[in-house]
Parts: C-alpha cells; sequence; structure tokens
C-alpha cells in the first residue's frame, strides 16, 4: 500500500505545460519512506496515509500536503508553533540548495515576508536535510493555481466580477506592493509573476472568502540580494503583472468573443492609472511611499469597474450550453 496519494502529483503533468517530468516509482518511494522516518511512522505500519503529493516549482519535486498530525521527533519543533496544515516541500540534494539556504535565512530571521502578518506569502517553517534530500516544512495552502484555474476550471466555470476584482486587488495590494516595499535600492524585485505562482483558495465557495497567497517564495530571495542592475527585472516585473490582470479579467468569459475591444479598454485604464511609475518608486524611494501607490492601486481597480471590465451577474457555463 502506498504511503502517499501520488494521484494529483501524476496528473498534474498532463494538465499542466511543463519541462518538468514526474520522479521515478523509485524515487516516489525512497520519498514515502523518508517521510514516513521523519513523521514517525514504523515501516510496519502501511495503514495510514501520509499525505497527498502534488508536482510544483523548478527543482522542487514534490510536495507533500500533510494528512496526519507530527509527532514529537526530528521535525515537530520547527513547525512547533503553527497550527494550521502544513506540506513538505521536497527537493534533490544539489539542485535545491540555494534555496535551501535562503529559505533556512527566510525561517530564522522572518525575513523577507515570513510571518503570521503576511497572510499572502506561503509561511517557511522549517528546513531538513537528509539521505539525499533538501526539505522545507511549509504552510500548505490549499486552492489551485491561477495557472490550473486558467486551464481546467475557468473556462467552464467562468469568474464573477467581484471574484475577479478581489483576486486583482489581493494580487496588487497584498503581493506585489509588500514585496516592492520592502526590496532595497541596491537589491533586485520581485518579478516572476507567474500564474503558476499563486494559488487560490475558497474558489469554489459561493459566499466564501477567497485567499491569494504567493506560493514559490524562493523567488523572493532577489529582494535580499544586491543586483548591479534591476531594470530589466522591474520590467519584466510590470509586463508580467499587466498580463496577469489581463488573464483574470478575460476568465469571467465575456469578453471570449471580443478580445481586442477588451484589451484596448483594459491598456487605456492602465495606461491612465500611471501604475507602473508608482510601482517603480517602491523600490527607488526610500522610505517607499506606500499608500500613495496603495492609492493609485485602488483608483485603478476603480477605473475597470467603471469602464464595464468587471462582469455583472451570472453568464451560461460551457456546460449549461450542452
Amino acid at each position: 500500500m502506498s504511503r502517499i496519494d501520488w494521484s494529483k502529483y501524476l496528473s498534474y503533468f498532463s494538465q499542466i505545460n511543463t519541462r518538468q517530468l514526474p520522479v521515478s516509482e523509485e524515487r516516489r518511494k525512497q520519498i514515502e519512506n523518508l517521510l514516513a522516518e521523519l513523521v514517525e511512522i514504523p515501516e510496519s505500519d502501511c495503514s495510514d496515509t501520509i499525505g497527498t503529493a502534488y508536482g510544483f516549482g523548478n527543482d522542487t519535486e514534490v510536495v507533500v500536503h500533510l494528512h496526519i498530525t507530527l509527532g514529537s521527533g526530528a521535525i515537530a519543533n520547527p513547525a512547533a508553533d503553527f497550527t494550521g496544515p502544513l506540506a513538505f516541500r521536497i527537493m534533490r540534494e544539489g539542485r535545491g540548495n540555494d534555496t535551501i539556504e535562503f529559505l533556512r535565512q527566510r525561517v530564522e530571521t522572518g525575513y523577507p515576508l515570513n510571518g503570521p502578518q503576511h497572510i499572502h506569502f506561503q509561511r517557511s517553517l522549517g528546513v531538513i536535510q537528509r539521505d539525499g534530500y533538501n526539505l522545507v516544512i511549509q504552510e500548505w495552502i490549499p486552492g489551485e493555481t491561477l495557472e490550473w484555474l486558467r486551464l481546467n476550471h475557468w473556462n467552464a466555470h467562468p469568474l464573477s466580477g467581484e471574484s475577479a476584482q478581489e483576486i486583482l486587488r489581493q494580487i496588487l495590494l497584498g503581493v506585489v506592493i509588500p514585496a516592492w516595499t520592502v526590496a532595497t535600492v541596491t537589491s533586485g524585485v520581485l518579478w516572476d509573476i507567474r500564474d503558476a505562482n499563486f494559488v487560490l483558495s475558497g474558489y469554489e465557495a459561493t459566499s466564501g472568502q477567497i485567499r491569494v497567497a504567493f506560493v514559490d517564495t524562493w523567488h523572493l530571495r532577489h529582494l535580499t540580494r544586491p543586483v548591479p542592475t534591476r531594470e530589466g527585472q522591474i520590467k519584466q516585473g510590470l509586463r508580467r503583472l499587466q498580463r496577469r490582470m489581463e488573464r483574470i479579467l478575460l476568465n469571467q468569459g465575456q469578453w471570449e468573443m471580443r478580445p481586442t475591444r477588451f484589451r484596448q479598454r483594459f491598456e487605456q485604464a492602465f495606461e491612465a492609472s500611471e501604475l507602473t511609475q508608482h510601482l517603480r518608486l517602491l523600490a527607488d524611494q526610500e522610505p517607499p511611499c506606500v499608500k500613495s501607490v496603495e492609492k493609485v492601486c485602488r483608483d485603478f481597480l476603480d477605473e475597470l469597474r467603471e469602464q464595464g471590465l468587471f462582469r455583472n451577474g451570472t453568464i451560461a457555463t460551457k456546460e449549461d450550453n450542452q
């Protein structure tokens, strides 16, 4: 009997465009035995399922959401003060060494953006190196990535205007502004703003509260390291941010037949907001002008609403039309 449910992990590679390949059956068995040892389940006891495996991220072989309560052994202490669900991020030794050192620093210092007050960033809670593997104990954030939702859910169940607006608000005010605020005048910025790096919780609830969280926290390393020039990172980050927002709005479904008109209205609102100029100031000014940039973001969302880019009511889904 398998100690880890691998079904979601294996299906990931058919649902998402990725250059990664699933780990071999032999390596999956190694990971099962390693986690069983760490969570103190005897090898003879196959009755407990340790957790569910997911595919995710560069240099990351497996993320395992734990289904069991940790014991008092090697991994209990790093996560002892955390009461939420836990996961292991598992990488082969030698491929994730830089990641491990950065995340170890993040655990020990709380910097950058690692604590209960930073609810839009996945928390790193502990680091273990054992048997040829680097492991990070981290907060488990339930939900799906924006990439998975775009490809497998919103195409059949379009986003409501209210949800689209809330997702954009959390990306801007909860992730981008805090991340660019903590950058120093000599460091890089958070530029890898991709759908695959955000998990959305609560998307299935009709009246529940949704939460957007940035989960590939390895990319926060750019905020701690000096760079000769960061203009390329700034341009890349702003381009990707604009593309994320555009895609979120398109996931409402109402613009499928007239994307040109949508893009014209979106780009006009984006340019008029001067959002890119204000975001640049966060990284270049000391102290950063956070309040003014937050106001610009809110005004931009208001303008999108006035332009009719957040849909009202419901539209027929593909399933309804069958």
